[in-house]
């Protein structure tokens, strides 16, 4: 074959495919996010960020803070039985509460130990 034909062929043959490295190693620890992990830290991020713009508000506010975070607590609690059907938005309030109350009993508990109340053990004899 003359060398045109073959420096033609070639070049026809050659293509824009990346070859795929067998080589990678991934970590085990590695931890991959899935698209709804990355979105629940997103909404995690814009949550906290209002809870400080409100908090921000009550200090400003003459209101008392309980007045404030009644009212806080009440549209958005309306919001979600009216956006939810009942069983959803009551396995939610439940289980926010329970986790809300264990978080802050931990806190107290590790913070202030000497508000712990030691148990008696009673005994008839």
């Amino acid at each position: 074959m003359p060398k045109k034909i073959k420096s033609k062929l070639k070049k026809k043959n050659k293509n824009n495919i990346v070859p795929i490295n067998n080589n990678i190693k991934f970590d085990d620890n590695e931890t991959y996010k899935t698209s709804e992990e990355i979105e629940i830290d997103k909404l995690n991020c814009f949550l906290k960020e209002k809870c400080r713009e409100i908090e921000n508000f009550a200090q400003e506010s003459k209101l008392r803070p309980d007045h404030m975070y009644y009212n806080l607590l009440f549209y958005v609690k309306q919001s979600a039985i009216y956006n939810l059907s009942y069983p959803y938005f009551k396995i939610a309030n439940d289980e926010t509460d329970k986790e809300i109350i264990e978080k802050y009993r931990d806190l107290i508990y590790d913070k202030f130990p000497e508000l712990i109340k030691k148990e008696e053990k009673h005994t008839l004899q």
